[in-house]
């Protein structure tokens, strides 16, 4: 089969996102005006005066976007979330539905080493967050995991087609189809079904705040996270086995732009089934900037870095990093409640999920 040079398109997908860019200010510039009106009545941060916030004005910044990769590999294992440095207030309880759908398709071999993955992803959960004081935040997340074929495929092709980007053999398979294989010459390693929502395994999170993110301070803070095994693993859902792992928050603000850095260190456990390969402990990396448009409309531009997956494994989609670029808005909709909309592209598409895109609803309590 011919091969496809793994970071082909990067250059034409930050293309892209540089393209959707003045579009997405410009989309949400629209909904500036409702959305001002809604902060006024509510008593939003911002008050009634439209005007735009300083970087004083802690509430009014939203984040990095909560992405994490949907390749079946990675929904195994733990993946810190990119978030702020900055810690709840204290007694404030925060929580999220949210929901990621994306598309992935890599069909390859190499010698014994092959890989199957043709389908449709989507991961759904109910995040909760509270602080302990001033410095100590807490969270779990609850999350379920559906695969299903394709009913995308003519759009992503068409995706790619207009905007240049690699198809990533695409256009030899058939459409619609669902698998998810990984063998070698132990025979299959992973595999998944098509088989409706389930239980994933739940991640356990704790956060310290070491400097408060401010106009003239940067925001720092360290976190750490284990994950249970709740999802089922012979199904394609969960590990089996107890994960960890731990990284630094970087907040800085410059009037009306705050940049994120999250770096992230997980280890993981083989699980049993993994016959010649081993998991790989792996390197998380996100790098975003927020521009506040008006005190309740925010644009964020991001991207994510992941390190290769298995060690023991000789295919490049085995062992090639993870990288994507994404671009999203959030929308204070009251003093406690956000809507963020996001959309990624995955820059390694061999490695990388071709098209994801997110919602989630954010309230406090």
């Amino acid at each position: 089969m011919k091969q496809v040079p793994a970071y082909s398109p990067s250059l034409k997908a930050w293309a892209l996102l540089l393209i959707l860019l003045p579009f997405a200010f410009g989309a949400a510039g629209c909904v500036a005006g409702a959305t001002r009106s809604v902060a006024g009545a509510t008593g939003s941060v911002a008050g009634a005066t439209g005007s735009a916030p300083s970087a004083a004005d802690d509430l009014a910044f939203t984040g990095p976007l909560p992405y994490r990769s949907l390749m079946p590999l990675s929904l195994i294992f733990p993946h810190p979330l990119p978030e702020r440095a900055a810690i709840l207030p204290d007694g404030v309880v925060e929580t999220e539905i949210r929901s990621d759908y994306g598309t992935i398709f890599v069909d390859d071999r190499r010698g014994a080493e092959r890989i199957l993955v043709d389908g449709e992803f989507s991961r759904s959960s109910l995040t909760a967050r509270t602080s302990l004081g001033s410095r100590v935040e807490v969270g779990v997340e609850i999350p379920f995991v559906r695969y299903l074929s394709g009913r995308f495929d003519d759009f992503i092709d068409d995706w790619h087609s207009v905007f240049g980007l690699s198809p990533g053999h695409r256009d030899e398979a058939p459409e619609n189809r669902f698998g998810v294989n990984y063998g070698n010459g132990d025979g299959t390693f992973f595999a998944a079904e098509e088989d409706g929502f389930h239980l994933a395994d739940i991640p356990l999170t704790v956060k310290v705040g070491l400097l408060d993110p401010a106009d003239d301070t940067l925001g720092l803070a360290l976190r750490g996270l284990i994950e249970l095994p709740t999802g089922d693993d012979e199904k394609g859902f969960g590990s089996g086995k107890v994960d960890g792992g731990a990284g630094v928050l970087v907040e800085k603000r410059f009037g009306e732009w705050a940049f994120y850095l999250s770096a992230d260190h997980v280890f993981r456990s083989t699980p049993d089934s993994f016959e010649g390969v081993r998991a790989a402990h792996v390197t998380h990396g996100s790098l975003a900037a927020e521009y506040l448009i008006s005190p309740t409309v925010a644009l964020v531009a991001q991207t994510d870095y992941q390190t290769r997956p298995l060690d023991g494994a000789r295919l490049g989609e085995f062992v090639d990093p993870q990288w994507s670029g994404l671009l999203g808005a959030a929308f204070r909709l009251g003093e406690s409640t956000m809507l963020r909309l996001s959309m990624a592209e995955g820059f390694t598409t061999e490695s990388a999920p071709d098209f994801v895109v997110s919602a989630g609803l954010v309230v406090g309590f």
